[in-house]
């Protein structure tokens, strides 16, 4: 199909050693053209690591290339896509646990409340310890998945509807941490831009170079930069984990100019020489020259080339549990000599299945010029790409009780969202459930409950608004936050049956007697509240013919008359046990003188 109006995109890739600034357009539903570019190199070193330290350099450079290319083009952008850093992601695992009510069936808030807290029980593990988590986010949460949800310890597909005493839900969450975000939106704003869309540079690259009818196979791509190798996994499908090694290309350049004394500049140069030249010259810092073959250089080098292919090697292993099918290594750090065989040694496949990869196998791509059609071009055209089929990250701005906050639109950003962003406790937008009481009742376990609680308060741009209310750019949000339910309150007396009472019949009155109650181990009045964890017990009272006497009125003062007590037409004395239905008949006899 024939796009009538050709879209076009502006795309930066800021890398640790050059910006990239690239211009896309979409000719057919999937062919695309590159229509301009342009590359310049860092002066100095504004970042390391894909970190941005010197925002105003950066912000210089991305000036520049925007200048450039519309200067070139005779058009004016105001927007552009870019990429956060793999280096920047957090994947971690992480549970939560929750008792619940046995009598209560479990309901989709019951979930949603005990996801949102493994999330921040995920977030806890890559704070510093004892930080508060309970104000704004120094991270992005980009998306979490569940592995699996558990009832009373044993896993299950779904927990909506079922009962039991304890929740739980294993989960990986995704994160970005907000000054890597918050540094790169603002060299696109200060350089005089939008946002047009944010991905994740590995995301971009293995769009590009592994489709998605080639992620059935299990694939490490490894983009390899100045600073960071990145890297993702695919397979069943999908990319399935990320992973990153802090070293990357500036450590073979810091391992030149150690070795020879040389600046950075004159490393980099020496550098990229050795993938094009047999005999490499180049001054060191004290003015000798150097004319050495390029095998030499390469020695000097070979113990930092094999640390790099190591740790490539072992973090796709942690990350994808076994050696994958393939690598697929991009970036100009990729082209380091020796590289791949040794990463193919230390993950013990054959070395022609880890290859460098360069964007001149982007089929749907024309026009790739000489300059950007290696390795080093893949991240930039796929950044692009992924913008002109909506594949990128939006972000949009809302505030939450004039508190503003930025969301990523990975699904259809809700208020929810933007309440736990913002560090609103779960139990302050659901309002948590007044506590139960457990105790014990002659052995057996009882329950009182307590009563749920109230949900927050909520509206959008001043109205009414649900949690799942989907948010768009600056919209406002008002928020009151639950209220806690009522802790369960329960007497004693609430528990004692009519088969705890004895009846007897004094004298033709039948009397129902109270029966001894016993909490902890004292005896206790049953007008009094009950305690978590208590231990009741509750038995028929205990009689004798003389506590009779506390049940009836009864005129002691007839000495001259004899006493009669019966129990159940048979004499009995005081001291005769009297038993539930028992007929007690007590009176005075008058006897002559």
């Amino acid at each position: 199909m024939i796009i009538d109006s050709k879209e076009e995109v502006f795309a930066l890739d800021i890398g640790t050693r050059s910006v990239v600034g690239i211009i896309i357009r979409k000719e057919t539903e999937r062919e695309y053209c590159l229509v301009d570019y342009e590359i310049i190199e860092h002066e100095n070193r504004a970042m390391y690591d894909g970190q941005i330290h010197n925002i105003d350099q950066v912000i210089k450079v991305v000036s520049q290339i925007k200048y450039n290319l519309e200067e070139r083009n005779g058009k004016t952008f105001n927007r552009a896509a870019v990429a956060a850093a793999g280096r920047s992601l957090y994947t971690i695992r992480a549970t939560a646990e929750h008792s619940v009510s046995p009598f209560y069936e479990i309901i989709e808030s019951d979930v949603k409340l005990l996801e949102w807290d493994a999330v921040r029980n995920a977030l806890q593990q890559i704070n510093n310890k004892g930080k508060n988590i309970d104000k704004r986010w120094d991270y992005y949460c980009i998306g979490y998945s569940v592995v699996n949800y558990k009832i009373d310890d044993q896993k299950i597909g779904s927990l909506i509807k079922q009962k039991g005493n304890k929740i739980g839900v294993d989960l990986l969450a995704t994160f970005l941490p907000r000054i890597v975000v918050d540094s790169l939106l603002t060299v696109v704003y200060k350089s005089g831009l939008e946002l047009h869309s944010i991905t994740l540079e590995p995301i971009a690259a293995s769009h590009v170079v592994v489709p998605p009818n080639m992620r059935q196979l299990n694939v490490a791509l490894v983009d390899i930069g100045a600073g960071t190798s990145d890297i993702a996994i695919t397979k069943a499908g999908s990319i399935t984990a990320y992973g990153m090694v802090p070293i990357a290309g500036d450590e073979i350049t810091d391992k030149l100019c150690e070795q020879f004394l040389l600046d950075y500049n004159t490393g980099e140069e020496v550098k990229r020489k050795l993938n094009k030249d047999e005999i490499i010259t180049f001054f060191d810092i004290l003015g000798n020259k150097f004319v050495l073959q390029k095998e030499k250089i390469i020695e000097e080098i070979d113990e930092t080339i094999e640390t790099l292919a190591k740790k490539i090697s072992e973090k796709i292993i942690e990350i994808n549990s076994t050696a994958p099918n393939a690598v697929i290594c991009i970036g100009g750090g990729s082209l380091t000599p020796n590289l791949t065989e040794k990463i193919a040694y230390y993950l013990g496949i054959p070395k022609d299945r880890v290859r460098i990869r360069g964007s001149d196998i982007i089929a749907s791509v024309s026009n790739i010029c000489e300059d950007i059609v290696g390795p080093f071009g893949v991240t930039p055209i796929g950044i692009a790409v992924n913008s002109l089929e909506s594949r990128g990250l939006n972000i949009i701005n809302v505030s939450v009780n004039d508190i503003e906050v930025q969301l990523f639109e990975f699904e259809d950003p809700a208020v929810v969202d933007a309440l736990i962003q913002c560090g609103i406790s779960p139990i302050d937008i659901y309002g948590a459930p007044g506590m139960a009481l457990t105790f014990e009742i002659n052995g057996q376990i009882k329950v009182a409950k307590g009563t749920l609680g109230e949900t927050c308060k909520i509206k959008v741009n001043g109205e009414e608004a649900k949690l799942s209310t989907v948010l768009h750019n600056n919209d406002k949000i008002s928020f009151i936050p639950g209220v806690k339910g009522q802790d369960a309150k329960a007497y004693i007396r609430d528990f004692i049956s009519e088969n705890s009472f004895k009846t007897i019949f004094v004298n033709d009155d039948k009397i129902e007697v109270f029966p001894d109650v016993y909490m902890n181990g004292e005896r206790a009045n049953p007008d009094i509240l009950i305690e978590d964890g208590s231990k009741i017990i509750i038995k028929e009272k205990d009689m004798i013919l003389i506590d009779v006497l506390n049940y009836i009125t009864f005129d002691d003062k007839k000495v001259s008359s004899k006493l009669i007590t019966k129990i159940n037409g048979e004499e009995a004395n005081f001291t005769s046990p009297v038993k539930d239905g028992d007929r007690v008949l007590i009176y005075y006899e008058d006897t002559p003188f």
